[in-house]
């Protein structure tokens, strides 16, 4: 039986390297996670829950539903002058 020394030494030291060059890009990118998450995409997922009005999105269309025809056609006047017409083209 001929068994070669040089495949465990390559092999060894193929794995060593791995093990060395990926632990800590390992840690920095869990450091990375573990600092940017509770910052940043925490705080951009709660601006998605609330409408620009400031409230839940269904108060507001609640809120929308109330409204007598003079008070919708007071706030159509505001969005219309607030937004500079960017949302002309849609049917209310």
């Amino acid at each position: 039986m001929n068994k070669s020394v040089l495949k465990p030494i390559i092999g060894g030291a193929l794995l060593g390297t791995f093990v060395f060059f990926t632990g800590p890009l390992l840690f920095i990118v869990l450091l990375l996670k573990f600092i940017f998450t509770p910052f940043g995409m925490g705080r951009m997922m709660m601006a998605n829950r609330f409408s620009t009005m400031g409230m839940p999105t269904f108060a507001f269309a609640e809120k929308v539903r109330n409204m007598n025809d003079d008070e919708f056609n007071a706030m159509k006047e505001k969005m219309q002058n607030r937004f500079g017409g960017r949302c002309k083209n849609q049917n209310y």
